[in-house]
């Protein structure tokens, strides 16, 4: 292990936290919520990430420079379009103005799934996206701010 000098201070390494963030609905409230996805060494590596991944509309991206071992100590954040241009600030409204059609892509996967499930006769699966089909119906259309 190297040490340094004396009289001079050693400098943490740092790194890039990426974290995938998107609106999420619980009843008829929405929160941001974000994921973790990776590290990267440099801020140049985690856009060159973020750039070759695929995420829905209405997501976006955050990334935030720390010490390595320092998690608690974040520099401020910088905003990403899922297709990895910077922003000023994290794209809330379009999250929102994007949820009915995310909706909808959903309504439809559990129904294509309790469909297969029910010609299967996977009773398991039948109560499992009954149960999720009816709590997604409870979401609202629309979402305001």
């Amino acid at each position: 292990m190297a040490y340094a000098r004396p009289g001079k201070t050693r400098r943490r390494a740092r790194i890039w936290v990426i974290s995938h963030c998107e609106i999420f609905v619980m009843g008829r409230t929405w929160r941001v919520d974000e994921m973790v996805h990776g590290a990267a060494r440099s801020l140049r590596r985690a856009v060159l990430l973020i750039q070759t991944l695929l995420v829905e509309a209405g997501s976006w991206w955050r990334i935030e420079e720390t010490g390595v071992g320092d998690l608690d100590t974040f520099a401020p954040s910088r905003f990403y379009s899922r297709g990895g241009r910077l922003l000023s600030q994290a794209p809330v409204h379009q999250g929102i103005r994007a949820w009915p059609r995310k909706r909808a892509k959903q309504l439809a996967f559990v129904r294509d799934s309790l469909r297969e499930a029910r010609q299967r006769g996977d009773a398991r699966l039948v109560r499992t996206y009954t149960v999720t089909l009816k709590a997604m119906l409870q979401t609202p259309r629309r979402l305001t701010r």
